[in-house]
């Protein structure tokens, strides 16, 4: 790939889609960006549904949720054994990035978000 940057899928969860991923154009994107990480799901715009084969192909080295999402998805655990998140590097390394709700923008709070993204992609699950 030619890049040290972490390949990172972010990734939320409603009841209505078990797994959606953020593209370009998001907030969370540019807060990753940001944050020294690789969109995985740079090609895509916005958030979108994301079929577990998906989000193997794509090989992120670290996956970013918001707590939100915990609640749907159940533990962090649970998440990295989804049909699909299993597969990647970031399940078979722990590497699990669980955020505030709001702090995938832009706030008075982005410097502490970037701080602790920089954590989670040097090999840390953080929050959970």
């Amino acid at each position: 790939m030619g890049s040290n940057r972490p390949r990172r899928l972010i990734v939320t969860s409603r009841a209505s889609h078990p797994l959606d991923g953020a593209g370009s154009g998001s907030a969370a994107d540019a807060t990753i960006r940001f944050a020294g990480g690789v969109n995985v799901l740079a090609k895509q715009q916005g958030y979108k549904p994301l079929a577990g084969e998906a989000a193997a192909a794509q090989a992120p080295d670290v996956i970013v949720t918001p707590r939100m999402s915990m609640g749907q998805f159940g533990s962090v655990g649970k998440l990295l054994a989804m049909p699909g998140s299993a597969a990647t590097p970031a399940a078979r390394n722990k590497r699990v990035v669980v955020m505030d709700d709001l702090l995938l923008g832009f706030g008075p709070r982005l410097p502490e978000v970037l701080a602790k993204l920089m954590t989670g992609f040097g090999g840390k699950t953080v929050g959970g």
